[in-house]
């Protein structure tokens, strides 16, 4: 019992940042048989994460095509928004295959459990390793995104035209079609809209790359496993027939177990 709660303790601690990356954007999997209120909490998260992501995306597109004639700034205001854009494709991929990444951290919560204490050693010091790579990827989003979406409308300040008519700047110029977005209110609320949008592509940005760096580096762990097997089995020159065989036959399994799990990842990364 001691090593079954030590082992879940540990797994607690090295999924605590990716537990954290995925949850504020709503893709951590939900157990089956989840509580109501957690359903619908998580189903508030994931609507707001999308209105937040298309309230930017959309009338910035629409602006680009619809108002700037020049090609070359239109190229550089649709950049940004293509990056955006595949953030939420793979946003979605991973929604769609949520049954499967559901059962890939269960086999991930399985391997825990069933391993030895050396083995326990190498997933967490990879799990260490994919942890320090999200709070990267998210020290690096947060601050330079949201920065410059604070603090762009400010630095660039007005524009004033030759009829006399005040443009304030946005750091994503939108075109909203049914609004004015320069008037009050109009302006302040959309100037929230897109740090919010931002906050939520930028948290699934590192929630897409930290689902992938935690079950690619789950991998390097089985791989580095698998050599341990096998090397202490080329080691052990004295072992009985039998021993033998259990052995290469746990070594068989456990390929076998890498092998489906890293087609289980390729179908994770397909749409």
């Amino acid at each position: 019992m001691s090593l079954a709660k030590n082992a879940e303790d540990d797994l607690r601690d090295s999924m605590t940042v990716f537990y954290s990356a995925l949850r504020i954007s709503g893709v951590w999997p939900n157990r089956t048989k989840s509580s109501l209120s957690s359903v619908i909490l998580n189903t508030c998260i994931i609507f707001t994460s999308y209105f937040m992501q298309l309230a930017t995306l959309v009338p910035s597109v629409l602006y680009a095509f619809a108002k700037e004639k020049n090609a070359r700034r239109r190229i550089k205001l649709l950049t940004p928004q293509i990056n955006n854009l595949c953030q939420l494709i793979k946003y979605t991929i991973l929604f769609r295959r949520m049954k499967e990444f559901r059962e890939m951290m269960e086999d991930i919560r399985t391997s825990w459990l069933n391993a030895t204490e050396e083995n326990r050693r190498i997933f967490r010091r990879n799990a260490k390793i994919g942890s320090k790579v999200v709070i990267g990827i998210a020290i690096t989003m947060y601050s330079g995104g949201l920065s410059y979406r604070i603090f762009t409308p400010f630095l660039s300040g007005k524009v004033v035209l030759p009829n006399n008519v005040t443009i304030r700047m946005l750091s994503c110029p939108g075109y909203f079609v049914f609004i004015d977005g320069q008037v009050t209110p109009n302006y302040e609320i959309i100037y929230v809209l897109q740090i919010f949008g931002g906050f939520f592509t930028y948290s699934a940005q590192c929630a897409t790359m930290g689902v992938y760096a935690m079950l690619c580096l789950h991998m390097c762990s089985l791989m580095r496993t698998l050599t341990n097997k096998m090397k202490e089995l080329s080691d052990q020159s004295d072992m009985s027939e039998s021993a033998v065989q259990e052995k290469i036959a746990d070594i068989v399994e456990h390929r076998t177990k890498i092998k489906r799990y890293s087609l289980d990842l390729k179908q994770l990364r397909t749409n």
